[in-house]
Formats: structure tokens, sequence, C-alpha cells
């Protein structure tokens, strides 16, 4: 389930998918093949137990399926991957990832878990990307999910500067199951928010309230509040399958199950961005 469309948005500068893709015709020998890959700092999210109110941490961090397919897919088609998070410290993966059942085969699997493996040894801090030069070097924009980004992706100032400088400049920016919550950091920095208006899915409130019964804790938020108190546009699929969302240089998946049809948008995305340099 794969729904390419642009939403009417009342302020009349933010461009609609068909001048997106206008502006993208434009980028021939633009791309320098450089992907940032944006990952969460967090190793636990904080979940309040409904009986008692107290807080308790449950461990967390990235879904391997969510981050190793679409970066597997960015280095087969010949891009630097740029790890960063807050801290610029190593990134974890959530052990319930770490599973083959989420991938097409038993090789997809172990490929993946050499890949991250092998691929995140430098990790850079969100403040370590300051300079413009730094910043137009980098082609797209890719936040995997896990629940780590609902820890600390979601009101980041440093985060929200830097996706400001992609959507200045229409940029692919794309994120998948709850990766799409750091899109929300652009509003610590500009108002309105730049992606009000957007149709976006993300990792669905039904899925997180199974989860929450699971840990016998409740999240702060989930990403469907997120998303829609700053005015974006959430839609969802049905649980389970795949589901993708594309609204002008905004790419989001649903789910773990996404994974697959997210990568090939992504890098159908890319190849328009960059034209004859992809």
């Amino acid at each position: 389930d794969v729904i390419l469309e642009h939403s009417v948005h009342r302020d009349s500068m933010k461009a609609p998918l068909f001048v997106w893709l206008l502006l993208v015709s434009s980028a021939v020998a633009q791309c320098s093949k450089r992907a940032l890959v944006v990952l969460s700092s967090a190793n636990h999210i904080e979940l309040t137990n409904p009986s008692t109110g107290m807080t308790f941490n449950h461990p967390t961090g990235y879904f391997l399926d969510e981050l190793a397919i679409p970066a597997m897919a960015l280095a087969d088609n010949g891009f630097e991957l740029v790890f960063a998070n807050p801290l610029g410290n190593m990134p974890t993966m959530d052990q319930i990832s770490n599973h083959s059942g989420y991938f097409n085969s038993y090789a997809q699997y172990e490929r993946a878990l050499q890949f991250v493996t092998t691929n995140i040894t430098n990790v850079l801090p969100f403040s370590n990307l300051t300079s413009l030069t730094q910043l137009a070097a980098l082609d797209v924009l890719f936040i995997p999910g896990g629940h780590a980004p609902l820890a600390d992706l979601w009101d980041n100032s440093d985060l929200g500067r830097i996706l400001l400088h992609f959507h200045k400049y229409m940029k692919p920016t794309t994120a998948i199951c709850h990766g799409p919550v750091g899109f929300v950091s652009a509003s610590t920095v500009s108002s309105p928010w730049i992606y009000e208006g957007y149709l976006m899915t993300a990792f669905s409130t039904n899925g997180d309230m199974i989860e929450e019964k699971h840990w016998h804790g409740q999240l702060k938020y989930f990403p469907e509040q997120l998303l829609t108190m700053h005015n974006g546009l959430y839609v969802v699929g049905k649980t389970g399958s795949p589901h993708v969302r594309q609204d002008r240089e905004v790419l989001t998946g649903q789910n773990p199950e996404s994974a697959e049809l997210f990568s090939q948008h992504l890098i159908s995305n890319l190849k328009k961005f960059c034209g004859a340099s992809f």
C-alpha cells in the first residue's frame, strides 16, 4: 500500500508534489551521494505504570530491519552513509528486532547484522553538523524507527536546524515507523512547523497500545499525537502490512513490514533528485 500524493495547504509557499518533481528535475549533477542517517542516542524510554503512576525505564534502540534495509539500499547504490545522533555515541539496537522473521531471508538478516556492525563505527553529534558546506554535501536524510526516537529525537533543536536545511532545499527527507517523530524537532526552531499539512504515516497508536500492555507501562506520547498536535496529517494503513506515504519531499513508512517498500521509494526519489549524478 503506497500512496504518492500531496496535500492542499493554505500556505502557498509550501510546494506540492508536482512542484517538488519540477525542482528535482533541475538537480542534475548536484548530488554528492552522501546520506545522513539520523539515530537516537537513547537506550531506553521512560514508561509510566498506570496503576501506581511510577515511572520506569524500558530498554529500546533502533529497529534492525528499519535501519539496515534502507541503509543497505543506499550503500548498494553508491551512497556514503553519515551517521549522527544527539550525543555522538554508539546507538543501541532494540533486541526485539534482532530476529530473522523481519527479513525476507536468513541471509538478508545475517547481512543486516554484519552491515550495522561494520558501518556504524563513527557517529557524529548533531552539534558537529553546523556549517552550510557540511549540510550542502548531504543529499538525503533518513530516520529509522524503534521506540528510541520517542526519547530524544522529537524535541531536539539541533536536529530541527538540520531539518530546516533539508526543507529549504527540498531534499528527500525520510523516516519509518517511530522515526517520523524526529520531524517534530523542526517545531523547536521554526513556527509554524515546516511540515504542517503534510501527509505522513508512522507506527500506529493501536500498535503502541498493544506494546504498552506487554510492558505494563504507558508511553508519554504516540507518534500520531506528536504529528497531529503540530498539524501534520497522520494516515494509517492496515496493521502488519506495508504502508508508505509520499508528500512533497517527505517519505514515511508505517512499520517494520514497510522497510522493503520504503527502500524502493527512497531510491526512486533519489534517482529523481540526483538525475544524471545518481
